[in-house]
């Protein structure tokens, strides 16, 4: 969808970095992982001990939920993580052929929202399944701002969402760090990315949608 625009705006901030005791995405060790949790947490039951893990042995949907943000058996499925630090600076070097590469600082923000303003359509007018979308001016300078980079009003109304998606929220190490987990946003939906180093280049291995607006 961003083939014909010639500019990328890129982020220029990130909500936290954190550390995991652990980061697993290979079935062998999720398995693994969610047999033992659920013999730490059901040790005198054999019959729920059973239950529990021919669950999620068939459900592969369960994995592990970093800072229990999905709240799915938080004893079962969650990771603690530490925050290292957090409202970061973050301007990740990017290079894509024939395309331009602007970064979203605040001042850039403040005036794209000056030039576009703020009339639309609030969520779910006219539909329940709905979002909000701009009107009037703001949509003929929305439309106008789409020919140079491909942007969005956003879904619950008040605001634009400017970036060049996916959006990096947070991002998650393991202690060795040569894992991490990139928590990402795509326009109206998000998920998880897992990087893996590897040869000395981080490699995408695994990524899922986990959540919609």
């Amino acid at each position: 969808m961003y083939d014909n625009k010639p500019y990328f705006i890129v982020q220029s901030s990130l909500w936290k970095i954190s550390e995991a005791e652990e980061i697993l995405y290979k079935p062998e060790e999720i398995d693994s992982f969610l047999v033992a949790r659920i013999l730490q947490y059901k040790p005198n039951d054999t019959i729920e001990q059973k239950k529990w893990i021919q669950y999620c042995r068939e459900d592969s949907r369960i994995r592990p939920d970093y800072e229990g943000i999905f709240g799915f058996q938080y004893w079962l499925t969650t990771i603690p993580t530490t925050t290292v630090d957090s409202s970061i600076t973050f301007r990740p070097p990017v290079h894509f052929d024939g395309k331009k590469v602007v970064y979203l600082t605040p001042k850039y923000e403040k005036l794209l929202n000056s030039f576009l303003g703020n009339r639309h359509v609030d969520l779910g007018e006219y539909d329940i399944m709905q979002p909000a979308y701009s009107k009037g001016n703001s949509r003929l300078k929305h439309t106008f701002l789409n020919k140079a980079a491909l942007i969005f009003y956003g879904h619950w109304g008040g605001y634009w969402q400017y970036e060049t998606y996916p959006k990096a929220n947070q991002i998650i190490f393991n202690p060795e760090m040569n894992r991490a987990v990139v928590m990402f946003r795509f326009v109206y939906e998000g998920g998880e990315a897992i990087l893996e180093k590897q040869n000395g280049e981080w490699k995408v291995v695994d990524f899922r949608f986990t959540w919609i607006e």
